[in-house]
Order: structure tokens, then C-alpha cells, then sequence
């Protein structure tokens, strides 16, 4: 998306295997992970890996499968294919192939309109995760996904972090200020200072703005 910052940016990848995943795997991948973190000191939490069987995504609306999921903050753990994880899978089919086939090509056929129900749903969601975001780093996260959430809801693309706030800031100009501290917080090298503390003004803003996704919706 032209946005990428080999400071601050997390690379999102999805593994299609050709066989199904299980305890052993949470293992044995767990020490490939640690190991990398450990060569490169640098990607350590900022490397998010879904790995999942082909067949669960053929199924994954109907049946969900197993997969197994690693993400900045979150270790490796075996949970549900479902269609929470739709909105990955649809960035895949337009992302770039490492390895492989084609996205295209493994990946099931994901409508516009489903990419945008599932931020939708994700927004929703965010009133009650954003309660738990008392550190500086995820009110900033929660202020840029919700306006790349809002942004995704009334233009049915998905932008960068920083194209979508700069975005949001126009529309929404009453939030400028709250907007423009998390754009500079997340992309000025994560430097908190005392007076930086924005829990109150963040759960507003999130509330506010999930509040106009699920309005449009209707």
C-alpha cells in the first residue's frame, strides 16, 4: 500500500499447508519462530503468520477447521479457521506470492461486500477490546484501526494506517487532534511522554466511530 516502515511495520504472511495442524506443530514451529526472533532481534513481535490447511479454507465458512496463528503480542496457538479471519484471507488473494501458487489460485473467491461485513463486524467489536488498551501503543492502534475500519465501511477498499487517518482527519475534524497524536505516536518511533496518556479521549473516539460503521450498515 506504499506505506510500509521497516521501523515500526509488522509482515503479515499466510502459510497454506497441504495437511492439517495439531499440537506438534505449535512445537515444532514454536522453536522455528524463536529462532528467527532470535537471528533477527529486530522482527521480534512484528512477524504475523496464519498458518492454515487448505482444506479448512475451502470450508471455513461452513466448517471451520484448525489453524495455527502467530501476531505481535500473541504467541503461537492452534484456534478456529472461521470467518472471523476473512479479512486476512481476502489481503492475501491481493498480496504478493513467496512461495507457491498464486493466492488466487489456493485461496477460495471472497466478495467485496464480505471483506466489508467482516470490518464491519471487527469494528463492532472494538468498544469492548478498546477497554483493556490502557498502554500508549494500543490507544494509538485502536484510533488508526477504526479509522481504517471507517474508511473500509464507506469506501469498500482498505488503505494503510496512515493514508486512512489522514483521511478520517478531514471527515471526522473534531477528532483531528486525538488523530494526528496516534499517526505521530505510531509512526514517530513509539516515544511516550508523561502527558500522553489518552484512555478516555480513545474509548470515546472508538465508541463514536463503531457507532457510525454499524449505522451505515442499516
Amino acid at each position: 500500500m506504499g506505506d510500509f516502515d521497516p521501523a515500526r511495520s509488522d509482515v503479515d504472511l499466510l502459510a497454506v499447508l497441504s495437511s492439517e495442524v495439531g499440537e506438534g506443530d505449535v512445537e515444532r514451529l514454536g522453536r522455528m519462530h524463536a529462532r528467527l526472533a532470535s537471528d533477527f532481534p529486530a522482527w521480534n513481535d512484528r512477524v504475523e503468520v496464519d498458518y492454515v490447511p487448505l482444506a479448512s479454507l475451502r470450508t471455513f465458512r461452513t466448517e471451520p477447521g484448525t489453524m495455527l496463528r502467530i501476531s505481535p503480542g500473541e504467541p503461537l496457538h492452534l484456534l478456529e479457521a472461521g470467518p472471523h479471519y476473512l479479512v486476512n484471507w481476502y489481503m492475501a488473494r491481493h498480496g504478493v506470492t513467496l512461495i507457491g501458487p498464486s493466492p488466487r489460485e489456493v485461496l477460495p473467491e471472497i466478495t467485496r461486500a464480505e471483506f466489508v461485513a467482516g470490518i464491519r463486524g471487527h469494528a463492532g467489536a472494538w468498544p469492548e477490546w478498546v477497554t483493556e488498551m490502557h498502554h500508549t501503543g494500543g490507544q494509538a492502534y485502536a484510533v488508526m484501526t477504526l479509522c481504517r475500519a471507517l474508511y473500509t465501511t464507506v469506501q469498500g477498499e482498505q488503505l494503510s494506517k496512515r493514508q486512512a487517518g489522514l483521511w478520517a482527519r478531514e471527515r471526522l475534524p473534531e477528532w483531528a487532534p486525538l488523530i494526528d497524536w496516534a499517526l505521530g505516536w505510531w509512526y514517530g518511533g513509539g516515544t511516550q511522554t508523561p502527558d500522553q496518556d489518552h484512555f478516555g479521549e480513545t474509548v470515546r473516539f472508538v465508541r463514536e466511530v463503531a457507532a457510525r460503521i454499524a449505522a451505515d450498515s442499516t
